[in-house]
């Protein structure tokens, strides 16, 4: 069995543990705000909060929720909202396109199946697995599962959600008393996505720099600055300004100039120069200015 898929039989066992875990809310690490909150849950109580630890991502966080009553057409009583960083695109996709395959073969239903049953404690009689549902509008890779467990009251139904987003994925466990409808696990599950492409986006950390002696003859040289994303594609633009121009508004591009060094020529004589680095991904360009160099002379 995969790890992605030992760590889904793990959670959807929770639906017949009595109580989720209840550690203490703490403030989280980056990716807090990407899983669920209570905001986007009306009735509901959050009853665990934390970061995922040992998960072989970069990083991860969850969040449990419980409801008073059931809420919404389904009757959902419990959900957990779980959001892991991979150290590459092509880790993220793979686990999740694995896992999808692995759930959709016989083999790969009877490991989960086994899994479920010693995690959760039932008889397999009692447990029915659904099939697996493609939910690809939703990001790059996404899939939905239905497990339920026939308990004295009628059913239980855990409806479990992969969602895959550049590096980002996110585990979603639905726990209602009817089966969940597409339209509300949908809704919910599309709030990820929005809200990691602001974190996917690059922000710069510290701007870009450039060393050198403002004298023809001599080259200077652009540091990129550290920007929030280790995968953008770096690119320079060195201007033209207006020496004591403190709010830049006088700089302009030298045409050609985008490579990281820069050689002065008597054609610089006279202007101050800085860099704007542009740092390039999927989800956004941002730009940052250096500070301006002193006159060339």
């Amino acid at each position: 069995m995969s790890r992605m898929l030992r760590a889904l039989v793990l959670g959807a066992a929770a639906l017949v543990v009595a109580g989720a875990a209840t550690a203490a809310p703490s403030a989280g690490p980056t990716l807090s705000p990407l899983t669920l909150q209570l905001g986007d849950l009306p009735g509901a109580k959050l009853t665990s909060q934390g970061s995922l630890a040992g998960t072989g991502y970069i990083d991860g966080y969850q969040r449990t929720f419980r409801f008073a009553s059931p809420v919404t057409s389904a009757r959902m009583v419990w959900l957990k909202s779980e959001v892991q960083f991979a150290s590459t695109v092509d880790r993220a996709q793979s686990d999740v396109t694995s896992l999808e395959r692995e759930l959709g073969t016989a083999a790969g239903r009877k490991a989960f199946l086994t899994g479920y049953l010693r995690s959760a404690k039932v008889k397999a009689s009692q447990v029915t697995l659904g099939k697996v549902r493609p939910a690809p509008a939703l990001a790059d890779n996404a899939f939905e599962f239905t497990v339920s467990v026939k308990v004295k009251a009628g059913r239980i139904y855990d409806e479990l959600a992969l969602v895959q987003l550049d590096r980002v994925v996110a585990l979603t466990e639905f726990v209602s008393l009817k089966p969940m409808t597409p339209g509300v696990s949908r809704s919910l599950l599309a709030k990820m996505p929005a809200r990691a492409t602001t974190l996917l986006t690059p922000t710069m950390l510290e701007a870009p720099t450039v060393t050198g002696t403002a004298q023809q003859g001599q080259t200077l040289t652009a540091a990129p600055g550290r920007w929030s994303n280790d995968d953008v594609a770096l690119s320079y633009q060195w201007q033209h300004c207006t020496p004591g121009d403190t709010t830049a508004a006088s700089c302009t591009d030298v045409p050609g100039a985008t490579w990281s060094t820069y050689p002065l020529t008597a054609a610089d004589a006279g202007f101050s120069v800085r860099v704007v680095v542009t740092a390039k991904n999927r989800f956004g360009a941002p730009t940052a200015p250096s500070a301006v160099t002193a006159a060339v002379v």
